[in-house]
């Protein structure tokens, strides 16, 4: 019987980390910070992203309507006014409006 030694090293955590340097090269950042209008400055990893503002169908829409509501978005390259929730937080819905080329955040507010 012939065993085959893997050609791993003995470190799996530090390959992993290699792996993810040379898959993401240096200087792309992905996180942002969101502040809050309750608890202020947080983390983007503290809230949930609940989808770009689009204005409701009137009172009975038909059935493309509502798929349309429910499925289509714009998806700008640009500044886009979106819904988060602060998960980890105060538990409150709010708005922001963020550049979605830069993730840049603009505003935060609480809806109206």
């Amino acid at each position: 019987m012939i065993l085959y030694r893997y050609q791993y090293s003995d470190e799996p955590v530090l390959d992993a980390i290699k792996r993810q340097e040379y898959l993401q090269p240096p200087g792309d950042r992905v996180s942002y910070v969101l502040t809050c209008p309750n608890c202020g400055p947080r983390e983007v990893t503290d809230f949930s992203f609940g989808g770009e503002v689009n204005p409701r169908p009137h009172e009975t829409p038909s059935p493309r309507e509502l798929g349309a509501y429910n499925y289509f978005r714009d998806n700008v390259a640009g500044v886009q006014r979106e819904w988060w929730f602060h998960r980890s937080g105060c538990g409150e819905w709010f708005l922001a409006e963020r550049d979605t080329r830069t993730n840049e955040v603009l505003l935060t507010e609480l809806p109206s």
